[in-house]
């Protein structure tokens, strides 16, 4: 998810990487857990039209799946996978078109669109679509905004910074869903625009979970705003990180899911769209400090989800998937947790967690010296993949060249037989 490339590897490394992923779904024997979703009230049937519009960044190319390691349009992934899952369910073809970009955060999404006219931003050409396709489209799905959060991860960044950070992915976000639903409207399209969040490749232990847990609320936020379905795959993916993604492979493409996770997202599309979405249940306490004194404007947060304490210190997180163990976590402020605990919960149940907070937090983040979640900083991995796809596309650049040559020397050589073809012609004329 760092930078837009759209070349293929080549045959090769695609090779390897495809036997790395096999290796890695095959020994991930430990079922998933499963998925869960937001369904706004009353929602209905999903209308399934002859076109899936897919939208995002790298997830929506498919990038760390076998069939396409750096990404490939609508052909590998959730989206390829989410598309067979629509035309069993609606009983006909359903054809891809998939705008999907690697690298692509909330504002590159946008990019120029509103000053533009001419703009090819992924707004520009996914609201194009919707104008030339509207009737047959449906649905629409969008990954977007964990590149902005990606983008101030770790220790070198501060809370602010990350804080920051969500409240513009959270006001992008806004704007792109209006504008794309603004559009369907107009397009009298019946087609359903489904956000996806995101899963956390790092786990539990992940020092910027509070951070996760506000960009996958930002998400669900503008979903229920909106009347959107949400789905969200974070609770499948907690314990098999290392399964169901490239982070024990210490590569260019570590923190994307292979093909076991793709599923996993697969199945968070489908249960929120066509399927049935998995049990949840509730979570409820008090948040004090060590003289029992309630806290208010705390916060509480698992990775999928964040709330803040009323002026009694009370809180309640709602839809929190149950037959998972979730890590949980309370600090009185934003940036790092001063309690944890570990909680499961039974279907439909609600569970109390109390907080006590000792006030050790003071709003910065644990060091991340050692830390090798992030493998040298995904800037770092995002040039490297960047500099895999240039590569092959400069390869791809010369072998068009000499095909080039090759057709011309073809085209002149065919030229010269049949010009000598025609003068054998003249010279057997009659001419007087």
């Amino acid at each position: 998810m760092a930078v837009p490339f759209r070349a293929p590897l080549g045959s090769t490394l695609r090779h390897a990487l495809g036997l790395v992923c096999a290796v890695l779904v095959l020994a991930a024997a430990r079922p998933a857990a499963p998925a869960h979703a937001y369904l706004p009230p009353g929602s209905g049937g999903l209308a399934i039209g002859g076109e899936y519009l897919a939208l995002g960044d790298s997830l929506a190319r498919g990038v760390g799946s076998s069939a396409c390691p750096i990404g490939c349009s609508g052909r590998a992934g959730y989206v390829a996978g989410f598309a067979r899952q629509l035309a069993r369910e609606a009983g006909h073809d359903v054809s891809v078109r998939d705008l999907g970009v690697s690298g692509e955060t909330t504002a590159s999404f946008i990019g120029d669109y509103f000053t533009n006219a001419g703009s090819r931003s992924q707004l520009a050409r996914a609201l194009a679509a919707i104008r030339d396709h509207g009737a047959a489209i449906g649905p629409v799905t969008l990954d977007i905004g964990g590149n902005d959060a990606l983008d101030v991860r770790g220790a070198d960044h501060s809370a602010a910074e990350k804080l920051a950070a969500l409240a513009t992915i959270r006001q992008n976000l806004e704007t792109i869903v209006f504008t794309l639903q603004r559009e369907l409207r107009a397009a009298n399209s019946p087609a359903e625009l489904v956000l996806l969040a995101y899963y956390d490749p790092f786990g539990d232990d992940d020092p910027d979970l509070w951070a996760m847990a506000l960009l996958n609320q930002a998400i669900r936020d503008v979903g229920a705003e909106h009347g959107l379905r949400v789905a969200e795959p974070y609770a499948a993916f907690v314990g098999v990180e290392q399964q169901a993604t490239w982070m024990s492979c210490d590569c260019v493409i570590n923190i994307h899911p292979n093909d076991r996770g793709y599923a996993l997202l697969v199945d968070a599309l489908a249960a929120v769209t066509i399927g049935q979405p998995a049990a949840v249940g509730s979570l409820t306490g008090m948040v004090r400090d060590p003289s029992g004194a309630p806290i208010a404007g705390a916060h509480v947060w698992y990775g999928g989800a964040s709330v803040t304490t009323a002026p009694d210190g009370s809180y309640r997180l709602d839809g929190v998937p149950a037959n998972v163990a979730l890590h949980v976590e309370a600090g009185a402020s934003a940036g790092g947790a001063d309690a944890t605990a570990s909680f499961t919960l039974r279907p439909g149940a609600t569970a109390i967690q109390n907080f006590v907070l000792d006030g050790t937090n003071d709003g910065g983040l644990p060091s991340a010296e050692g830390d090798t979640h992030g493998i040298a900083g995904f800037a770092r991995i995002g040039a490297a993949i960047a500099k895999a796809a240039a590569r092959t596309a400069a390869e791809g650049a010369r072998d068009r060249a000499v095909a080039g040559v090759d057709a011309a020397r073809t085209g002149l050589a065919d030229l010269a037989g049949r010009a000598i073809e025609g003068l054998d012609r003249l010279r057997g004329l009659p001419f007087p």
